[in-house]
């Protein structure tokens, strides 16, 4: 079983799959027993919240500090030990990534609009006209439900993958 340990800014660590808590180095982000997974200056801070699927893919909202000082989604692959930013999109925060079993991942923007990554990034509510949309999920078939303002009320929003409607 590999321990997952990811740390926050205050140099905390939560150790995933046991009960205890450490601490480790801000920046650091290990998968088995010493394995760093990032690069303090590629998402290397902020790490949470994080989403991890059963395939060794994870993904998190990380400060990136190679060109904007600003909150990007990145993805961790550790069959390849391979990290990449995913939105890339200098200037706008993002949050709250989730990813699913096929890899695909969903976020939202402090724009207030909601991404799905499946190998190219998708604005999927730009044709809506809501406001304030968070806390996007993903099921396994690319489906994703997520919050959104609507007048005065926030409501629950589902987009179909495969016909690309939003209801």
């Amino acid at each position: 079983m590999k321990k997952l340990i990811t740390t926050f800014a205050l140099s905390t660590a939560m150790i995933i799959g046991t009960a205890a808590v450490g601490m480790a180095a801000v920046g650091d982000t290990i998968i088995g027993p010493e394995v760093p997974i990032t690069d303090p200056d590629l998402g290397g801070h902020q790490e949470a919240p994080f989403s991890i699927n059963d395939n060794n893919l994870m993904v998190w909202s990380g400060l990136d500090t190679t060109g904007f000082a600003d909150n990007e989604i990145f993805l961790y692959d550790g069959n390849t030990n391979t990290l990449t930013n995913i939105s890339q999109n200098d200037g706008l925060n993002d949050y709250s990534p989730v990813i699913n079993n096929n890899g695909e991942i969903v976020w939202y923007s402090e724009d207030g609009k909601i991404w799905l990554y499946d190998g190219t990034t998708t604005d999927i509510t730009a044709v809506n006209g809501h406001v304030n949309q968070d806390n996007p999920q993903i099921n396994e078939s690319g489906d994703v439900a997520y919050i959104a303002q609507s007048g005065p009320y926030k409501e629950v929003y589902f987009y179909d993958k495969s016909t690309q409607l939003t209801t």
